[in-house]
């Protein structure tokens, strides 16, 4: 259970660094 739950944290880690790039890039394509 421990690595699932390891693996479910990398998983959400990642999740979330994908979805800030998102909108890291939205931005830069709004300020141009």
């Amino acid at each position: 259970r421990r690595a699932e739950t390891g693996f479910e944290l990398k998983s959400v880690s990642l999740l979330k660094k994908c979805i800030l790039n998102e909108i890291c890039t939205a931005n830069g394509l709004a300020n141009g």
